[in-house]
């Protein structure tokens, strides 16, 4: 005994009453898709935003850490081991802003 299956629900007699349920669920299927489309754009939003402020902390963490080590050498240029150091911190310093006075005049 073979079972039939078709597009209509069980006990429906009438083919327009079917058809309008088909349209029903197919409504109801892609209201359901576009509110999970929704929902993980919202969720990808948040973590994108996530990673961001993270990555802006970091950043922040890292320039203050650099900010200490400066502080620390220049307290330290007495001694005469970290004279080259503030020297080159110096040179580099002087090369970042010739740098950026160079990109920002184009």
């Amino acid at each position: 005994m073979g079972m039939c299956y078709s597009n209509t629900f069980e006990g429906t007699q009438n083919d327009n009453e079917a058809k309008f349920d088909m349209e029903e669920v197919i409504k109801l299927q892609e209201m359901r898709n576009n509110t999970r489309a929704q929902s993980f754009t919202e969720s990808y939003d948040l973590h994108y935003k996530t990673l961001i402020n993270n990555y802006t902390s970091e950043t922040d963490h890292i320039v203050q850490i650099i900010q200490q080590d400066q502080d620390l050498f220049k307290k330290n240029a007495s001694y005469s081991h970290c004279k080259p150091l503030l020297s080159n911190l110096q040179r580099l310093q002087s090369i970042e802003l010739t740098e950026s006075d160079s990109q920002s005049q184009k």
